[in-house]
């Protein structure tokens, strides 16, 4: 079932608003809410005491008219109560300053107290609507660990980093020989010596570090799996999920998805590129196949406060919506339903404006309901089948956050270079965690894959020997899993593997660039500039694919390849510019139907028994002009469309193949 509904706050409206609304609600096709994300202060009004009244009704009229209600557990944000009766539990940054008791996430999840009184509010909602018609699922606290709430710096959290490192290393001896101590002066020898890495990112101990973030991220899980196990026990029948924010990077979603029965996800768009949409729906899918949109914005991405946020052209919010579905979205929540009359966020249009009245953006609503729910069941028994994959390695990631070895650089903005180059060529492409199983994939794209074990290179060799393409970029191999330097000659682990070793390690000014030839593949005898970064290759095994022509470095590798067994392993030594990476990547992926794919158009396909559907989506202000394989009936207006065909801007298309 294809889900369409809002998000919506109850609490700010009266009872007669809120009857308007639900109309509204219903004639846009809608079928589901979500509500509570902050009313811990309705449902608690004083500590122990419970209140429920406010928001059955709602529930039930809701129901009535075949709306279902996702719950939020409240806990992103506390009541004022709860600072005034237990101020440990206010979180702490490196500074030692204390949180705004008025943001959200300003508790630590280490906080005893908190734990407590999470846990006790989780339970008392999950026992009151385990019997109450309409609620089908929880969404667990809110866009956790967002707006830098992911790691604390208090007692709580520093005597339960104890304890994780503890249990981690059971000796000090251990611990210091992971975290090569003495190197930086810092032996400890008892256990109420190990403090948290409040240096400035780049100053701390590597090892220290990156244990830090992964028991930070276990710390979030924890807080996340407590609430999890109290709303199965009460309600088994209930659907759990999250509101995740795919890009933050502070907690392990793959670790968060056994706790969950359906991923979700907040997606406030970037409009500067279609794509970072889709790129943090398949970063969402990828946890759990299907997933919900909790926030589909109806507005831009804003990053400066005070500001009302862009106006979206026309069909843009229709073709967002419809962009999710696309990459496998079951469901997807459009945030906020009316717009704010105060908060933090009261400049944030929703789909009616502050005065309640339905207008453009309200008839955009209405007409996506009605597609949903014309095209929704042609989407049931298929799914996306990816081919390529994208090994998102949160150690790696985390290991760069602290030491990116080249200035400016992110990890992220990496990983999402890559990813839009398999997607430009009409791919779609899965987001996998280095202990994923990768036997499906014929392409495996590892993005700066520094923090690396022997059991993670062997089970890649052994994904090669099969017939898999493994594509790694700079810096892989450079790190061992205590994110101490390797000693092993760089791509270190990666280095039998590919057939080569680094020689040198060149970082300059951005403004001193070298230029690169192709020797060999579809680039041959084509050039392009890179910069900062070049990586001077020795083959052992393999062969160059491209080199550098200027200076001390002409005729050098830049970029080679090894075939092993049925597969083969491509080593990119420099940061290739986003065209070249397109064509150089497209070059090594799986034949797709269609070859030419303007820029700023989204190709997906779905599979199943009875056929494909294939999404296409228009992300620019622009018609646009593609060739499709074939004639194909377009499931939304019923007509038969194609070879040739032109996409209007912000347009949809979805074929039945």
């Amino acid at each position: 079932m294809l889900r369409f509904g809002t998000c919506y706050h109850p609490e700010q409206w009266t009872a007669e608003q809120a009857a308007d609304h639900i109309k509204l609600m219903v004639k846009a096709r809608m079928n589901v809410v979500r509500m509570g994300e902050a009313c811990w202060c309705k449902f608690e009004p004083e500590q122990g005491r419970f209140r429920f009244e406010w928001l059955d009704p709602i529930i039930a009229t809701l129901h009535k008219e075949g709306i279902s209600t996702v719950l939020c557990t409240p806990t992103a944000i506390a009541p004022m109560w709860v600072y005034n009766r237990h101020p440990g539990v206010v979180r702490v940054d490196a500074r030692g300053h204390k949180a705004p008791t008025t943001a959200a996430h300003a508790c630590c999840v280490n906080a005893p107290e908190f734990q407590m009184l999470t846990d006790a509010v989780a339970q008392s909602l999950a026992r009151h609507y385990a019997k109450i018609d309409g609620v089908i699922a929880w969404q667990i606290d809110n866009a956790l660990g967002s707006g830098g709430s992911a790691r604390c710096y208090c007692e709580h959290c520093e005597k339960a980093f104890r304890q994780w490192v503890l249990a981690k290393y059971q000796s000090t001896d251990k611990l210091n020989e992971a975290w090569l101590s003495a190197s930086g002066g810092m032996e400890v020898r008892q256990w109420n010596e190990v403090t948290l890495p409040r240096s400035e990112r780049g100053r701390t101990n590597a090892g220290q570090w990156i244990d830090f973030a992964r028991f930070c991220s276990d710390s979030l899980i924890g807080h996340y799996k407590r609430q999890a196990d109290i709303l199965k026990a009460n309600c088994p029948s209930h659907e759990i999920t999250c509101n995740a924010v795919p890009r933050a990077g502070h907690l392990r979603l793959h670790k968060l998805s056994d706790h969950v029965t359906v991923a979700g996800r907040v997606s406030t768009p970037d409009r500067t590129d279609g794509l970072i949409a889709s790129y943090g729906h398949d970063i969402a899918r990828s946890m759990t196949g299907a997933f919900w949109v909790m926030e589909q914005s109806c507005s831009a991405r804003q990053d400066r406060p005070g500001v009302v946020s862009e106006t979206l052209d026309p069909a843009e919010l229709r073709r967002w919506c419809w962009q999710a579905a696309a990459a496998g979205a079951s469901g997807v929540y459009i945030y906020p339903f009316r717009a704010p009359l105060g908060g933090d966020d009261n400049l944030r249009p929703g789909v009616l404006d502050w005065d309640g009245k339905p207008r453009r953006r309200y008839k955009e609503v209405l007409r996506t309901g009605d597609e949903f729910a014309k095209v929704g069941r042609e989407l049931e028994g298929v799914a996306i089948e990816a081919k390529v994959a994208l090994m998102r390695s949160f150690d790696s990631r985390w290991s760069s956050e602290s030491q990116p070895g080249l200035p400016g650089f992110h990890h992220d903005d990496h990983c999402f270079d890559l990813y839009r180059a398999v997607k430009r060529k009409g791919h779609v492409c899965d987001t996998i965690d280095p202990d994923a199983e990768i036997k499906k994939y014929s392409v495996v794209i590892a993005p700066c894959l520094t923090v690396v074990d022997d059991a993670l290179v062997a089970r890649l060799e052994k994904y090669v020997k099969e017939g898999g393409t493994l594509i790694l970029t700079p810096q892989s191999g450079s790190r061992e899993t205590t994110n101490a330097m390797t000693t092993i000659p760089r791509p270190g682990l990666f280095a039998a593997l590919a057939g080569a070793t680094i020689e040198e390690i060149i970082v300059a000014p951005g403004d001193a660039p070298q230029t690169l030839n192709f020797a060999r593949g579809a680039l041959i005898a084509q050039t392009c500039k890179v910069r900062s970064w070049f990586e001077v290759i020795e083959p052992i095994g393999a062969e160059p694919i491209a080199e550098y022509l200027d200076g001390r470095l002409k005729g050098k590798p830049a970029i080679v390849r090894r075939g092993v067994g049925n597969g083969q392993v491509i080593y990119i030594g420099v940061y290739l510019p986003r065209e070249t990476l397109e064509l150089f990547i497209g070059e090594h992926l799986p034949d797709f139907p269609m070859k030419e794919i303007p820029d700023g158009v989204e190709v997906v396909q779905h599979k199943g028994e009875k056929g494909r559907i294939v999404f296409v989506l228009n992300h620019t202000g622009e018609r646009q002009h593609l060739k499709l394989p074939g004639t194909f009936p377009d499931l939304i207006t019923g007509e038969t469309v194609g070879p040739s065909v032109t996409i209007s801007a912000n347009g949809i298309l979805v074929l039945k193949a």
